[in-house]
C-alpha cells in the first residue's frame, strides 16, 4: 500500500498512534508500506526513512533529497508514468482548432491570473487567437464568499475574463469550468479532454512549483507541445526539451512575444512519440512497477504471489477518486486502522468501493433539501431512487413518508388558496397569541440564582498569590517584541498558518480584535522585522520553514536555521505538539544568542484537537522546557486570566465540546506567558523573573 506525500509528511502518519500502527503492521508482515511523492519537493532537503517505509516512489532517482538511500528503496516512477490514452495519430495529422489549451486549476499556486494576462497580451499580437480553458470549478456555493478563502480559490479566474476581453474576443475564448462539487472531481470525460488537447497547437501551464504536473504528460501523450514558465520546478523537467516545449518568462509582454513566435514557426516542434510513450504510458511502466514491488516483497522474505491490483494508477496513486479525495489527512488513526481491515478482507480493493459516500444517504440528503424548499416532486424522485438502491432503507422510507404528507397538505392549500408561506405565518401568529396567553397565567420569575452546593477546600481568607496573574498576553508580547532594538530582525512564527499574526498585532485583552490597532501594528512590524513562518505545511509567502518542530532531526536536515532568528514566537501552539520538549530544544537552537523567545500556551482550557491536543502548562513548566537547554534566562513568567470566567464552549469541529452544567461550559480559562532570552556567549544565566 502506498501513502501519499501529504499523508506521510502532513497527514495521518504524523500522529504517533498512526505511525505505531504502520510500524506494527510492517513488523508483523501484514502490510508493506511505501510513499508516493507527487507534490512539490523543493522544500525536501533529504528523505527521512522511517521503519514502516519499504519504498518511496519518485520519477527522478537522482533527485538531491533521495541521495544516500538504498537503490532498491527508490522506485523511479510515480502517477505521471501511468497515463492512459496515448495518441494514435501523429501531431501533424490532426486538424487544429484552438491555438492554446490551458489545463489548470483556479488556484493561486497555478498562476491562473498571470495566465489570463499573458493571453491578453498575446491577443494584442494575434487578434484571432483561439484559446480553450479547461479549469474545473471547485468552489462550494454553499460557503458563499468564504469559499475563496476556505478552498483557496484564486478568484481572478472568475473576475478577470469579462474585464480583460471584449465581446468579440470572448467569442474566441472557451471556458470549460464545470463544478467539481456538483459533478465530481473529473466533470469532463477523459476522452473529451484528450480530444481538445490534441486539437490544440499548444497546451499551457504557467505555474512555478509542481510535483509532476499531470497536464504536461497528458498533452505530450496527445502529441501537443507545451508552453510553460521558465521558472517551473517539476519532476519531469528533463522531458521538456526544446522540440517539445516553449519556455516563457513571467513578464506578460515578453511571454506573449515568445508564444507568438512559436505559433508562427510551429513546424519546429516535433514530438518523439516513442520516447513519450515509453516514459508516460501505463502499458510500458506497469510491468516495471510490478518488478520493483516484487523485489520489495522478496526482500521482506515473502513469496511473490496473489493478485496484483495495479489498475488506474494515474488516479489511485495520488488518491484522486471520481467523487472525493481519498487521502487520510485530518483523520484519526482509527480510520486508517478500519481501512486496512476492510482493504485486507475485500475482494475488490477499490478505494471508491470501500470509502465513497453511500448513495442512499446522499439521495436522502438531497430529498431533504428539496423538501425544505417545497419542491416536492424533485424530493419524491430522490427519495424513491434511494429506495430503489436499497429497498430496506428506513431513512429513505421515512423521508418519503414525510414528503407524501407534505403533498397532501399542498393539495389542501391549493384548494383554499393559501400558500406555504401564508400557512406558516398563520401558524406563527396563532403560536404567538397562545404564548402570550400562557405567559399572562404564569407568575413573573425573579432573578436567576445558581447556588453553589459544592464543598470548599482550603483557606478562603487567604488572598496572596505567589505568581503573577496580571499579565495581558498580547500586550506583554507586543511590549517585549516591539521593544527590541534594530531593524531587519528575523521573526519566526511557530505554527503560523496563514501568516497574518492576528493575535500579536490586532488582539486586545479579552480576545477583542481591533482593525485599527492591527493596521498600525502591522505597519510597524513590517518596518522592523522579516517574517518567517514555521509549520508542518508550507505557510504564507516564500519565507517558510517547513517541517515538524517536534522532529529531533529537523535541524540536522535543515541546518541553515541554526542560530538564525532574533525572535521566536508561538501563540497557543505548544499544547498541540506531541513532544514539546523537543520543540523547545529546536527553537532554542534556532534562536540567535541574545535572541528573544515569546511563548503563550494554555494552563487551563477545554480540550480542542487542531489536529491533536496533548498538554497544558504551568508558568514554571513552560519556562523550564527552555531553561533546561542551559543557555536561556526567564524575563517574564505568569498568567493571563482576563477571560478566566468566560463561558467557553467549542463549535464541534475540533472535538472541542465539553460537558455543560448549571454554571455553563468551560469557565476556567488561564493562559501562560513565558518570555525568555538566549544568553550570549560569556554572559551569566542569572536573571530576574517577573513570576
Amino acid at each position: 500500500m502506498t501513502f501519499t506525500q501529504g499523508e506521510a509528511l502532513h497527514g495521518v502518519l504524523q500522529k504517533p498512534d498512526a505511525r505505531a500502527l504502520a510500524n506494527e503492521n510492517t513488523a508483523s508482515g501484514s502490510w508493506l508500506f511505501g510513499v508516493h511523492l507527487q507534490g512539490n519537493t523543493s522544500q525536501l532537503r533529504s528523505w527521512s526513512r522511517e521503519p514502516w517505509q519499504s519504498f518511496v516512489m519518485w520519477p527522478d532517482r537522482d533527485a538531491a533529497f533521495l541521495r544516500g538511500l538504498p537503490e532498491n528503496f527508490v522506485i523511479d516512477l510515480n502517477c505521471i508514468n501511468f497515463m492512459p490514452h496515448a495518441a494514435s495519430e501523429r501531431n501533424d495529422e490532426v486538424a487544429k482548432f484552438w491555438d492554446i489549451c490551458v489545463l489548470s486549476r483556479a488556484a493561486t499556486v497555478k498562476r491562473i491570473g498571470p495566465t489570463l494576462y499573458t493571453i491578453r497580451h498575446l491577443m494584442d499580437l494575434r487578434p484571432g487567437l483561439r484559446v480553450v480553458f479547461i479549469v474545473p470549478d471547485y468552489r462550494d456555493q454553499s460557503q458563499g464568499e468564504d469559499t475563496y478563502r476556505l478552498r483557496q480559490v484564486d478568484r481572478q479566474y472568475f473576475d478577470l475574463p469579462r474585464a480583460l476581453f471584449s465581446s468579440d474576443e470572448l467569442k474566441n475564448l472557451s471556458f470549460l469550468s464545470s463544478s467539481q462539487v456538483a459533478f465530481g472531481n473529473w466533470p469532463l470525460a477523459t476522452e473529451i479532454v484528450t480530444d481538445i488537447v490534441r486539437k490544440s497547437r499548444f497546451a499551457m501551464l504557467l505555474s512555478h512549483r509542481e510535483g509532476t504536473a499531470r497536464a504536461l504528460g497528458e498533452a505530450l501523450l496527445a502529441g501537443t507541445p507545451l508552453i510553460v514558465s521558465e521558472n517551473l520546478d517539476d519532476g519531469q523537467r528533463h522531458m521538456l526539451t526544446p522540440d517539445r516545449c516553449v519556455f516563457v518568462s513571467d513578464d506578460y509582454g515578453e511571454a506573449a512575444a515568445v508564444v507568438d513566435d512559436a505559433l508562427r514557426h510551429y513546424h519546429r516542434f516535433q514530438i518523439d512519440r516513442d520516447a513519450i510513450h515509453q516514459y508516460y504510458a501505463e502499458e510500458c511502466n506497469r510491468p516495471r512497477l510490478r518488478e520493483a514491488l516484487a523485489r520489495v516483497i522478496h526482500a521482506s522474505g515473502r513469496a511473490v504471489d496473489g493478485r496484483w491490483f495495479l489498475d488506474q494508477l494515474h488516479w489511485r496513486l495520488p488518491c484522486h477518486g471520481e467523487r472525493q479525495n481519498h487521502q487520510f489527512i485530518d483523520v484519526e488513526p482509527d480510520i486508517l486502522r478500519e481501512y486496512l481491515r476492510r482493504a485486507a478482507s475485500s475482494v475488490d480493493a477499490s478505494e471508491d468501493s470501500l470509502f465513497e459516500p453511500d448513495r442512499v444517504s446522499a439521495l436522502c440528503q438531497v430529498a431533504g433539501r428539496y423538501r425544505a424548499a417545497k419542491d416536492l416532486g424533485a424530493a419524491r424522485d430522490a427519495a424513491a431512487q434511494a429506495l430503489r438502491f436499497d429497498p430496506t432503507s428506513s431513512a429513505a422510507a421515512h423521508i418519503l413518508s414525510k414528503i407524501e404528507t407534505d403533498t397532501r397538505v399542498a393539495r389542501v392549500l391549493a384548494v383554499t388558496g393559501i400558500s406555504w408561506r401564508g400557512l406558516g405565518e398563520r401558524a406563527r401568529a396563532m403560536s404567538s397569541k397562545l404564548g402570550g396567553m400562557i405567559r399572562q397565567l404564569r407568575p413573573r420569575p425573579g432573578p436567576l440564582v445558581i447556588r453553589d452546593r459544592h464543598g470548599r477546600r482550603g483557606d478562603f481568607s487567604l488572598a496572596h498569590v505567589g505568581y503573577d496573574t496580571t499579565l495581558k498576553k498580547e500586550d506583554e508580547a507586543r511590549r517585549v517584541i516591539f521593544g527590541r532594538a534594530g531593524t531587519g530582525l528575523r521573526f519566526l512564527d511557530v505554527g503560523g498558518g496563514d501568516g497574518s499574526l492576528t493575535y500579536l498585532l490586532g488582539i486586545e485583552a479579552g480576545l477583542r480584535f481591533k482593525p485599527v490597532l492591527y493596521a498600525k501594528n502591522k505597519k510597524f512590524f513590517d518596518e522592523k522585522f522579516e517574517y518567517f513562518c514555521l509549520d508542518i505545511a508550507r505557510g504564507a509567502g516564500e519565507r517558510s520553514v517547513v517541517g515538524d518542530i517536534c522532529d529531533g532531526a529537523l535541524l540536522r536536515t535543515q541546518p541553515r536555521w541554526r542560530e538564525f532568528f532574533d525572535v521566536v514566537y508561538s501563540n497557543n501552539a505548544f499544547e498541540h505538539f506531541s513532544s514539546p520538549w523537543v520543540a523547545a530544544s529546536n527553537l532554542v537552537t534556532m534562536l540567535k544568542p541574545g535572541g528573544l523567545c515569546v511563548m503563550i500556551a494554555p494552563f487551563s482550557l477545554r480540550y480542542h484537537e487542531v489536529p491533536g491536543d496533548y498538554f497544558r502548562f504551568t508558568h514554571s513548566g513552560l519556562t523550564s522546557l527552555f531553561e533546561r537547554e542551559g543557555n536561556m534566562r526567564s524575563l517574564v513568567s505568569g498568567y493571563d486570566i482576563v477571560d478566566r470566567r468566560v463561558n467557553w464552549q467549542g463549535g464541534g469541529n475540533n472535538n472541542d465540546i465539553c460537558p455543560v452544567d448549571e454554571f455553563g461550559a468551560w469557565r476556567e480559562n488561564w493562559f501562560v506567558v513565558a518570555i525568555l532570552e538566549k544568553i550570549a556567549s560569556g554572559r551569566d544565566a542569572a536573571g530576574v523573573s517577573r513570576s
